[in-house]
């Protein structure tokens, strides 16, 4: 059976320079999990015009469940504005009252939530308090049953507080965050470095891990237990990053669960993000050979 892979909150389309490409941190991973052996699910909502109409139609050539995404009247379907350095980093300006804000609770969610085995989200889409109860109250329903909680930060100013900041990690066991945000975050609590800080989230959220990614210099993770990984990165052509991370969180969620080990779970999960990186767009096909990785 596959496990049932779950990444809530916003989806959208990502408006490049080179045209307009399926996005938001939950959708990619969702994407990514599913191209690598789980069952990946979407909980978002989309409007009622056409660019919601080619989100759902996209996402059914993709293979992806559309059952969980809802069908808002009255806002329209997110959109994010994205440049980019010449270091191939993006920008983005991430535009509001999107109908991803506004995701409804409903028992069909909360069956699913029931029986996942994985559920992502971040702090963007908590941006509303209409999403961020959705959000809260699946997260809580799967933790209850055994599901792995993974919080890929994802912190976009101006759109994140410290309440959600603090909410997310009260409602996760694994915590994803890029070198820049945790840099911001350890300002935040009192952390001189990136393993001091992992170690603070240890003692007052009891987390089981905290990864920190870091672009070209690839991650490390540290564990409660006091096991910790390092991987100096892989180098790419970069075509562009966007969804990199997301393709990593991914990544580590379907490698973590099929108990490979720490060091293996780091080198897949840098591979596939590397991969990531050298095509253009969040949500590349991803190698056969690189899906063996995993076995």
């Amino acid at each position: 059976m596959k496990k049932v892979i779950v990444g809530i909150g916003e989806i959208l389309w990502d408006m490049l320079p080179s045209g307009k490409k399926l996005g938001g941190a939950p959708a990619n991973f969702a994407f990514h999990a599913e191209k690598l052996g789980g069952r990946g699910v979407i909980v978002s909502s989309v409007g009622t015009d056409p660019d919601g109409d080619e989100i759902i139609g996209n996402l059914r050539k993709l293979e992806l469940s559309t059952d969980y995404i809802e069908r808002d009247t009255e806002h329209p379907t997110g959109k994010a504005t994205v440049t980019f350095g010449k270091d191939g980093v993006p920008k983005y300006v991430i535009h509001e009252n999107a109908a991803w804000d506004f995701i409804p609770g409903s028992e069909k969610l909360t069956k699913l939530a029931a029986s996942s085995d994985c559920v992502c989200f971040g702090t963007l889409s908590q941006r509303s308090p209409m999403s961020a109860e959705t959000v809260a109250n699946f997260v809580k329903t799967a933790s209850t049953n055994g599901a792995l909680t993974i919080c890929d930060i994802n912190i976009r100013p101006p759109f994140y507080s410290d309440e959600a900041i603090h909410r997310s990690l009260d409602l996760c066991k694994i915590l994803k965050t890029s070198d820049e945000e945790t840099e911001f975050l350890c300002g935040k609590f009192g952390a001189s470095t990136p393993k001091e800080f992992a170690y603070v989230l240890f003692g007052k959220y009891g987390l089981d891990a905290v990864i920190v990614t870091r672009g070209a210099n690839g991650s490390v993770i540290y564990l409660s237990d006091g096991r910790e990984s390092e991987h100096p990165g892989r180098k790419v052509l970069v075509a562009d990053t966007v969804g990199a991370g997301n393709a990593f969180t991914a990544a580590f969620a379907v490698a973590y669960m099929k108990g490979l080990p720490l060091d293996r779970i780091n080198d897949v999960a840098n591979r596939v993000s590397s991969f990531v990186c050298s095509r253009h767009g969040a949500t590349p096909e991803i190698p056969k050979e690189m899906k063996c990785l995993f076995r």
